[in-house]
């Protein structure tokens, strides 16, 4: 996902349906992993689960090929691009202009690295939480574990889709992303607190699945408005590190915790 803000410029118009395809196809692996895990695991054991992970994650060296010649292809379309953008908005160049961007990049990058904080840390422990609450098996708590994953899978492209429609400007992506987040602590909340006996894990699930979607596909759709122009493979590249770091952080706080419950209002806090 680092590239986005990058590729951007290549697609202005439909941004945000890109990105959700993204988004999409990006959550396909997880999705599959999820899936065939556990009968993996009743099939050949441990060995034969990680390898099939370890299969998926080679996929990205097709993918990085694939980048690789397309951005080849589009090299001479990128340049033209960037330079028609400096000097169309010579805003851009204006220091105060530049400052309060720099703010708002900042801002924008703590956020990313709370979303995330708030979504990575509930993979590791989500099914163990959802077998010990409800007494699932092992693949029961992993096919709950596919609504939000697979959520993302369905949902991201109509929102972006959506976003694309709907959302003209950096003030009305940001506050779309913020009510998408606002999602989120509500599905946690169901999960930590809602009765076992009324109510299916696959309910807050498909709720987090809601969130997962939207504020994922609202945030990359909008970091390219916020990177400031002149360091766009930069921002890109320290964004992806604020938002791995809360999200190492955070397990670390988590297996100090008493219970999963204490987990999850960790993480919808």
């Amino acid at each position: 996902v680092q590239p986005f803000p990058i590729l951007e410029p290549l697609f202005q118009d439909c941004w945000g349906t890109l990105v959700g395809i993204f988004n999409a196809f990006l959550r396909m692996g997880s999705v599959t992993n999820f899936l065939l895990s556990p009968a993996l695991y009743k099939a050949g054991g441990l060995p034969a689960a990680l390898w099939m992970s370890g299969l998926i994650g080679t996929s990205g060296l097709v993918t990085a090929g694939g980048a690789y010649f397309m951005s080849k292809r589009f090299s001479q379309s990128s340049s033209r691009t960037e330079t028609d953008g400096a000097d169309s908005s010579p805003s851009e160049l204006n220091p105060k202009s530049e400052r309060r961007r720099r703010i708002a990049f900042l801002i924008f990058k703590l956020a990313g690295s709370l979303l995330y904080s708030a979504i990575v840390p509930f993979w590791f422990f989500g099914a163990a939480f959802i077998r010990s609450k409800w007494g699932d098996s092992l693949f029961d708590a992993d096919v709950m574990m596919l609504f939000a994953e697979g959520g993302m899978v369905l949902l991201s492209p109509p929102l972006g889709a959506l976003a694309d429609a709907r959302l003209s400007n950096v003030r009305q992506k940001l506050l779309a992303v913020t009510a998408t987040c606002m999602v989120l602590p509500v599905g946690f909340c169901l999960l930590a607190f809602g009765p076992a006996s009324a109510m299916h894990p696959a309910v807050p699930m498909i709720i987090l699945s809601v969130g997962y979607a939207g504020s994922n596909t609202l945030f990359w759709s909008s970091c390219s408005d916020i990177i400031p122009r002149n360091m766009k493979a930069l921002g890109s590249g320290i964004i992806g590190s604020a938002l791995n770091l809360g999200a190492t952080l955070l397990p670390m706080l988590i297996a100090r915790l008493p219970s999963g419950q204490a987990a999850l209002v960790l993480v919808s806090t």
